[in-house]
């Protein structure tokens, strides 16, 4: 009961969430982290998330030293074969750089243990791989000429594919519990920002045997950012509603979830130029309040609800008798 109401506490500030993100954690915990969901555990999960922080500085680091690689070998190099050894790397590190801290911040949010991190893995993996496949055939079956219909086409196109994918897995799963439904959601759309990424700033480095430098940079910054609000909120979203209202494919909640998180991709691929900066902001900012919104809601009552559980479960303990 100590450590709960030692959390309670914390949960005031949001100071001591940065101070847990920053310390230094031993082994232990990071055997915990990865152990959540191997083993059968009842009881919540109320440690701050930590892990994602040092991950996103392994992506940053490791990124920096490809760019750093691929620029030295193709300056001074001019064999074909080697010139360029590392341009591949470089792009899947830039892909990876802040979706994947994205897919920990989410499972450490996650306020269960009955789900491990391996297990999200392999279940966002496949469902991606039968996204990409997915979208990339409805491409090929239609790509409309109208700019504004294009947009419209690619984002049903992409958030069908991510959603029917994903509410599959999270109905395979046997989880119960909204955040489960937004942990793969999210999971799924991460998945998908990766693949995304990295065919965005291939297109936008590789110049005819060279490398782009500034654009690989640029692109990388800005779809680094932008993923923060962009396909994991989305198809979070959706997983969201999909496991908080009851019947959700005949639920008219389910599918005003689904649309709004439609038009906040439509908004955010907004094909009119001139106010691109602010549909971009207005998608991000409204994405983004939404996601965080429900995220702190429901840990809340996820919470609350697992306290319920400890003081029913807990013996009632007879009064003691007066002297005679």
């Amino acid at each position: 009961m100590a450590d709960k109401k030692s959390v309670s506490k914390q949960n005031k500030t949001g100071v001591s969430w940065w101070k847990e993100t920053f310390r230094k954690h031993s082994k232990s915990e990071y055997k915990e982290l990865f152990a959540r969901g191997l083993v059968q555990d009842e009881q919540a999960n109320r440690v701050y998330p930590w892990l994602y922080m040092r991950v996103l500085g392994l992506c940053v680091l490791i990124f920096a030293l490809f760019a750093v690689v691929v620029y030295l070998t193709s300056t001074l190099i001019h064999d074909g074969a080697i010139q360029f050894f590392g341009y591949p790397s470089l792009i899947t590190v830039a892909g990876l750089m802040l979706n994947v801290p994205t897919l920990f911040l989410l499972y450490e949010l996650y306020p269960k243990k009955d789900f491990s991190f391996i297990q999200l893995c392999f279940v966002t993996v496949i469902c991606v791989v039968i996204t990409a496949v997915a979208v990339n055939l409805g491409y090929c079956l239609l790509i409309p000429q109208n700019e504004w219909l294009s947009v419209l086409w690619t984002v049903f196109l992409e958030e069908f594919a991510k959603a029917a994918t994903a509410l599959t897995a999270i109905y395979l799963c046997k989880r119960k519990g909204p955040l489960f439904g937004l942990l793969v959601g999210g999971a799924v759309g991460a998945g998908m920002a990766i693949a995304e990424d990295m065919g965005y700033i291939f297109v936008a480095s590789w110049q005819q045997n060279s490398v782009d430098f500034g654009a690989l940079l640029g692109v990388t910054a800005l779809r680094s950012f932008t993923s923060i609000a962009g396909h994991f909120v989305w198809t979070g979203l959706i997983g969201w509603a999909f496991a908080k209202f009851r019947r959700p494919l005949i639920n008219i909640k389910f599918w005003l979830i689904c649309i709004l998180s439609a038009a906040l991709h439509y908004i955010f691929d907004f094909p009119y130029g001139a106010i691109f900066i602010l549909t971009l902001a207005l998608s991000f900012g409204v994405g983004l309040a939404l996601i965080v919104i429900i995220i702190k809601k429901e840990r809340k009552a996820e919470f609350a609800q697992a306290v319920a559980a400890d003081n029913q479960s807990e013996p009632d303990v007879p009064a003691e008798s007066g002297a005679n």
